[in-house]
């Protein structure tokens, strides 16, 4: 603990090189440590390192922010709070929007409760916007939020069976099985 103040104090008192020194008694998996990291290389010129640790920071914490707000959701559903699960939905939507995770993202997080309420036409405004998104999957990758990481791009290969894989899931009989005698159902899943 004594060291971590010591980082905070070299800090205040611009001696940037013994405050990156006590980044070590940070734990690896703190992000505080790549947050203060960040801050020493903004303030020692090294600006384009200072973005990128910040990219990689909002990055992964939109990941952990999604995943926390979906088991909230699911602890929703478990205890048939819809109202809650609605307002966790919304929630999830936001943050896409918010971290620039694009069209797909924000459509899909509302299919399974749409999915559990029957809401047809939500269901299926749903499967378009994610069919329709799917070239676009990735468009977190050319925000200006992002834009000092490099992303691996996807090829036309990961596309094409992603599409596949969204169609089966899509076509699945136990899942909306409810929409066999729906012509726009069915005009979706022929695709």
């Amino acid at each position: 603990m004594r060291q971590i103040l010591f980082f905070g104090y070299y800090l205040r008192n611009e001696q940037y090189e013994k405050a990156e020194h006590y980044l070590q008694y940070y734990s690896l998996q703190n992000p505080l440590r790549k947050l203060k990291q960040a801050t020493i290389y903004s303030k020692t010129n090294r600006t384009e390192e200072a973005y990128k640790a910040n990219e990689e920071i909002l990055f992964s914490e939109y990941q952990i922010l999604s995943m926390t707000l979906n088991n909230i959701y699911l602890l929703s559903l478990e205890e048939q709070n819809f109202f809650k699960a609605h307002l966790l939905v919304n929630k999830q939507q936001t943050l896409v929007n918010l971290f620039d995770m694009g069209k797909f993202q924000e459509a899909a997080c509302k299919l399974e409760l749409a999915t559990i309420e029957k809401d047809v036409d939500t269901i299926l405004d749903t499967m378009d916007i994610m069919l329709h998104s799917l070239d676009n999957i990735s468009i977190f990758a050319t925000s200006s939020l992002y834009e000092h990481m490099n992303f691996k791009k996807a090829n036309n290969t990961f596309f094409e069976q992603l599409k596949k894989e969204l169609l089966n899931c899509f076509r699945d009989k136990e899942t909306y099985g409810f929409l066999d005698n729906n012509e726009r159902w069915k005009k979706i899943t022929q695709q």
